[in-house]
């Protein structure tokens, strides 16, 4: 079966999504309104516009109905004759058989537990109804998917299995998986889920329906107060990740997405890795070219951590004020000669502060590269995206909340 063939994965495959559950925020589910084992959490608007999920992967909704076993049929009882300290026999008296209160007068009831933790059902794609591919890469396509109870707009990300172990992935997508479902940052792309059958893996993704800056950047240059707004979006999830160790490692247009308020997404945490101290330094070579920062391209110095990020956000500024990538050439061999030399020419027009900040990103040496932190403290990005940072300041985290459904451990 193929997955392109939407009509086969469910019946009600040409439906038409409610433009506002697409173009418009997330409308709020309500826990109390909802069977407790069949919805995506809930969302609800932050202050500064964002949406802020209550969702948890790993526990029961706590306000969900008390679930309570039978209560256990009144305990066997029998009667014992006892002997008293002279050899008489004393009268009969009754005996429960719980370990508790052996021996009583008044039979008495087993007390039910207040909760019990009953096997949680698990995600198919028959809790969805399948839209348009809105997305496609190396390692998957991406679909818009609706949940059929709860009518919540999500991402499906589709992978097939053999594709998975034919090219040796089931590690790296383990380790996907692993980074982003424990992210919880409002210009973080949420995982809610994921699940699997005899062929395929899906992640059950948040929707961003913005688009992404690549389709900006195809067809105009952003003004500076523009790109300051992204940049500040981008940095302080970055601040998010890289204060856990995180390295995204593929920091690019196509993966910043856009909300309907405007607001960055980052996405697609394929090459995301664990990586800050020295005993967890990296010397993998992964990612986009045109993003990569020299330490990567190196052959003397491969070693690198959280700052290759940063060499990728100069890049992002970059190409969103120009519309071309900084380094570019038509041959890679070229392109990496460019960015070992970091020679790059700055576009034209742009402000001294902004030029400032470019080129502390696009430096060469990555212990005078800025960080996260830095960057939302620089002057140009103090200067256009005030309200961005007032709205982040409290590092824009989201609180966990329930998620009912199981994330079965992937089996290959």
């Amino acid at each position: 079966m193929e997955i392109s063939e939407i009509s086969e994965l469910t019946p009600a495959a040409s439906f038409s999504l409610n433009p506002l559950l697409v173009t418009g925020p997330l409308h709020p589910l309500s826990h109390n309104s909802l069977h407790p084992s069949h919805h995506i959490p809930p969302c609800r608007d932050k202050p500064d516009g964002s949406l802020l999920y209550d969702n948890h992967i790993d526990t029961l909704d706590v306000m969900s109905p008390i679930r309570e076993a039978p209560v256990s049929p009144v305990p066997t009882h029998r009667r014992i004759l006892r002997h008293d300290e002279g050899g008489h026999i004393t009268p009969p008296r009754f005996a429960q058989t719980h370990h508790h209160n052996r021996f009583s007068a008044t039979p008495q009831p087993a007390k039910s537990p207040k909760s019990v933790h009953f096997a949680k059902p698990r995600w198919t794609t028959k809790d969805f109804d399948f839209g348009r591919k809105i997305g496609e890469g190396r390692f998957g396509k991406i679909y818009l998917a609706r949940v059929k109870l709860t009518g919540h707009v999500v991402a499906l990300k589709v992978m097939s299995k053999d594709f998975i172990v034919a090219q040796d992935l089931v590690l790296q997508l383990k380790r996907e998986i692993n980074v982003q479902q424990h992210c919880r940052h409002c210009n973080v792309l949420r995982l809610f889920a994921w699940f699997w059958d005899d062929t395929r893996v899906y992640l059950v993704l948040e929707y961003a329906s913005g688009g992404t800056l690549g389709d900006i950047v195809g067809v105009r240059t952003c003004p500076e107060p523009e790109a300051a707004k992204y940049v500040a979006d981008i940095a302080m999830a970055l601040r998010y990740l890289h204060h856990r160790n995180v390295a995204h490692r593929d920091l690019k247009l196509e993966n910043l997405l856009l909300t309907s308020e405007g607001r960055v997404k980052v996405a697609d945490f394929t090459w995301a890795v664990y990586c800050g101290s020295v005993q967890t330094k990296r010397t993998t070579l992964c990612g986009t070219l045109d993003y990569l920062a020299p330490e990567m391209v190196s052959s003397t110095q491969p070693e690198y951590d959280t700052s290759v990020d940063m060499w990728s956000l100069g890049v992002v500024l970059f190409e969103l004020l120009s519309g071309r990538a900084p380094f570019e050439c038509s041959e890679p061999k070229d392109t990496v000669k460019r960015i070992q030399d970091a020679s790059v020419d700055m576009p034209q027009g742009i402000s001294p502060p902004c030029e400032d900040l470019l080129r502390l990103l696009l430096n060469r040496d990555r212990a005078k590269r800025l960080s996260a932190k830095e960057v939302l403290h620089h002057p140009w990005i103090v200067g256009h995206a005030s309200d961005v940072l007032k709205a982040g300041s409290s590092f824009g985290v989201v609180q966990s909340g329930p998620l009912e459904k199981e994330n079965r451990q992937l089996e290959f």
